[in-house]
């Protein structure tokens, strides 16, 4: 150990031991780290772990140079890069229009929000300033390969199933304590490279990186461990860009054995790396014979991303400057992702991240942020080679060209590969290791000489200490809150009674009303609760007091939707809830329908090119145009008059919104069904009729609509198609009356009594109770012979297409909308 690291990372006592531990306590435990009782099971309990050790470690840090009396610190102009990096995440999270999201992280988001940038910047502060001795990396890198390891043998038994956890999520056969399993292969890559760069340079005698004995046995076993597992979960995924790290990497490990060869005397070391680059090659060019069923992971390509993150930053100047704010990519997506995604089986997913890291950041914290970043990267590794070139100390020569290989490889993979919590943690934690080797001035003072200075570090410490007590108390809030939407989810995916989940989601709220996830599944819950209060009434008019109640529920509901606009009113999502929830109480709500349509108008700015949106505005006009319908009955001419020309333009209007829907997406069939409901009471029905065909023919196994197109072509009086469609529907679902009762009537305009008669006898046994299907049944039996096509034999079927009332009901047919009272936020499609 160098003298210039002696006085920070030899320092002894309690506090120096904290610190140390409180390090290799986060190098083991970030790669593996999980806890079973959140939704979030990874970066959530990750980030609790980066943020408790960190403070730990920092505090632990400055206790003990203030029980020295003594305040040390490397120094340098370096040290302002890192604290400007910050100081521009801090604008562009004060620019930022998510809020809880920016600041915290939610939904996936948490390794890029402020708190978690601002920890890691901390974390790079304490390493550089603690972690400078060879003693305290080894731990650190031994601590991490075991870490790995473990994590690495977990997701191959899982691949393999040999073995899987006990819980319902580690089933999957990609399931690993990193993230997606191309995260994890992304991670091990670098850590692979970390432990062949120390394998490499580990000496006879003297100096050596890994020590003699048995426990020197065990490091080189866990990096021939780490080598092989890494090298299966490549050949299995056979993503190019790990081909592609794999040959940087080697090079970077070559590139010294040439420039430094003394530091290699044993050339036959370099054949497991020579191993890595022949594999790498082969299948950079062949496809992987393996073929496992592993979870398909997709993401945006580098065009798509690219040109969303130029489309963030040239959305204003402030964005440019700033970019949207940490963890703001989904809502950049959704507002800029191209068109042409809808015609992609993935057109539905909400990307919540590029398809490379280095992307992502310009697009969230633009070009400040990202040059700031760039900046003190290249600052790094720029010291980095000189330090490489020029050192004669051989221990701080192969700690450098060991940590130096891995944080190269890292830096490349955020060029080329996206990234979560764990691999952040990874990059940060080597940049200042690879910072505590190349940053060489070291300042220190005793507090006897500067006592403003020791008044300060102690004041320092003390308001750390009082931080980590905070956080800690805000972090355990938050915690619950998560283990209740936890419950919650659990509870409504075991069926319990929606009064069971809002407990839970109230309790969520209420550890934690910051969060418009917990506020948007409450409003959902108290939405469903309102509909199944309604339903327990059978349907019969409600009395003033059941109305009461209903309507507190809606209240309620319509509160809790409004709260989570108001905390993130650019998520598209809040404002497709408060749409729905406005259009369900129509019947009933003066000006419910503009409020409704004014949602969905507000979402579609948010998130432009999803036809859903745009589809649901259509509902709500096709709503309002049914209500005018009904008002054409009354007596009053001037009242069928503005009814008529009323419902005229509102059915304009919603085609209008279905038409545009079905111009962003050709085949999405809710748009088409809807359509045709337009035409149909515009008496276009041979549209109609078209319409309904292009929905059958993307949803052939619903009913439904099926029997809707079989009841338009009846209107046509196409009856051989009609025969067809209702023998289908009648195959498809042998106990389907209406299918049944129809195709008896096909049968009887084409004579075929004997088999119409077969036809009424099943919908009589299927509906004993039905008088209408038992006189039908007599009178065919008595000779008599109908020309007429009844009315369907079960309620809701009728032949004219009802796809909305405006009552708390979701009837539509082929409405993709969640069923769950609750959902968490879907963990998007990681690249």
């Amino acid at each position: 150990m160098s003298s210039r690291n002696s006085l920070i990372s030899g320092a002894t006592g309690i506090f120096a031991s904290v610190t140390r531990w409180s390090l290799y306590a986060l190098f083991f435990l970030m790669p593996i780290f999980f806890l079973p009782w959140t939704s979030s099971i990874l970066e959530l309990n990750k980030q609790l772990i980066l943020v408790l050790l960190t403070c730990v470690g920092v505090t632990a840090w400055l206790g003990q140079m203030v029980l020295q009396k003594r305040l040390a610190f490397k120094s340098g102009w370096f040290n302002l890069v890192p604290i400007l990096f910050l100081f521009s995440v801090a604008i562009s999270s004060f620019m930022s229009f998510a809020g809880y999201q920016t600041w915290v992280g939610q939904a996936s988001q948490e390794y890029t929000s402020f708190l978690s940038i601002a920890v890691f910047v901390s974390l790079f502060y304490l390493l550089m300033n603690t972690a400078g001795s060879t003693e305290v990396q080894k731990g650190i890198y031994t601590s991490l390969l075991v870490s790995i390891v473990l994590s690495g043998l977990l997701l191959i038994l899982g691949m393999f199933d040999l073995f899987h956890l006990p819980f319902a999520f580690a089933v999957s056969k990609g399931f690993n304590t990193i993230g997606t399993i191309n995260g994890f292969a992304s991670f091990a890559t670098t850590v692979m490279f970390l432990g062949l760069a120390m394998w490499l340079v580990s000496q006879e005698g003297r100096n050596r990186v890994i020590e003699t004995g048995m426990w020197g046995d065990v490091i080189r076993a866990l990096i021939v461990i780490i080598t092989l597992i890494t090298l299966t979960t490549q050949v299995v995924t056979d993503f190019w860009v790990f081909w592609i790290l794999n040959i940087v990497g080697v090079l970077f490990l070559a590139v010294f054995g040439f420039l430094q060869t003394h530091e290699f005397p044993h050339p036959k070391r370099f054949v497991i790396p020579l191993f890595v680059l022949l594999v790498s090659i082969v299948f950079l060019f062949i496809q992987t014979p393996i073929k496992l069923d592993l979870p398909i992971v997709v993401s945006p390509s580098y065009a798509t991303s690219w040109n969303i993150a130029v489309s963030t930053l040239s959305r204003n100047v402030g964005d440019f400057l700033f970019g949207s704010g940490p963890g703001t990519f989904p809502h950049d997506y959704l507002a800029f992702k191209p068109a042409s995604v809808n015609a992609s089986p993935f057109w539905s997913m909400q990307f919540d991240r590029a398809k490379s890291s280095a992307i992502t950041q310009l697009a969230t914290l633009g070009v400040v942020g990202f040059a700031c970043w760039i900046v003190m990267m290249f600052w790094l590794a720029v010291s980095a080679f000189k330090r490489l070139l020029s050192e004669r100390d051989h221990e701080e020569w192969k700690m450098t060209y060991v940590v130096f290989t891995g944080w190269a490889v890292a830096f490349v993979s955020l060029f080329f590969y996206s990234s979560n919590i764990s691999q952040e943690f990874l990059f940060w934690g080597l940049s200042g290791l690879l910072a505590s080797q190349v940053i060489p001035k070291l300042w220190s003072t005793d507090f006897s000489k500067s006592p403003v200075l020791g008044l300060f570090a102690t004041v320092k410490f003390v308001g750390v200490g009082v931080a980590l007590i905070i956080c800690l108390f805000i972090t355990g809030q938050r915690y619950m809150a998560e283990v209740a939407f936890a419950k919650a989810i659990n509870a409504d995916a075991d069926g319990a009674k929606v009064e069971q989940i809002i407990t839970h989601l109230t309790q969520a709220v209420s550890y934690n009303g910051l969060s418009d996830v917990y506020l948007r599944n409450l409003a959902s819950a108290e939405l469903a609760q309102a509909r199944n209060t309604i339903a327990s009434y059978g349907g019969k008019e409600l009395t003033p007091e059941q109305t009461q109640v209903v309507a507190d529920q809606v209240k309620s509901a319509i509160a809790s939707a409004t709260k989570a606009t108001a905390i993130e009113p650019n998520a598209a999502a809040n404002w497709v809830l408060r749409g729905r929830i406005y259009r369900d109480v129509m019947s009933f709500a003066q000006g419910a329908e503009d409020l409704s349509a004014q949602m969905f108008l507000n979402s579609i700015k948010i998130e432009p090119n999803n036809p859903t949106h745009r589809v649901d505005l259509g509902r709500v006009y096709l709503t309002v145009a049914d209500r005018a319908r009904a008002m054409k009955s009354e007596k009053d001419p001037e009242v069928v008059k503005s009814a008529t020309e009323q419902e005229a333009n509102l059915l304009k209007t919603a085609e209008q919104a279905f038409s545009s829907a079905i111009q962003l997406k050709s085949d999405y069939a809710p748009a088409h069904y809807y359509l045709a409901a337009v035409y149909e009471r515009q008496g276009r029905i041979q549209e109609a009729a078209a319409r309904l065909l292009v929905v059958r023919n993307n949803n052939q196994t619903d009913v439904g609509v099926g029997f809707q197109l079989a009841s338009m072509l009846i209107r046509l009086k196409r009856y051989d198609l009609a025969t067809q469609e209702l023998e289908r529907l009648v195959k498809l679902n042998p106990t389907f009356s209406n299918g049944l009762w129809y195709l008896a009537s096909m049968y009887e305009l084409e004579k075929r009594q004997d088999e119409a008669m077969n036809l009424v006898q099943q919908v009589v046994k299927l509906n004993p109770e039905n008088k209408v299907a038992k006189e039908r049944l007599a009178k065919m039996k008595a000779g008599e012979v109908t020309t007429v096509v009844p009315e369907p034999i079960q309620p809701g079927q009728e032949s004219v297409i009802t796809p909305a009332t405006g009552e708390i009901v979701e009837e539509a047919p082929v409405e993709e909308e969640a069923t769950a009272t609750v959902a968490p936020e879907p963990v998007p499609a990681q690249p």
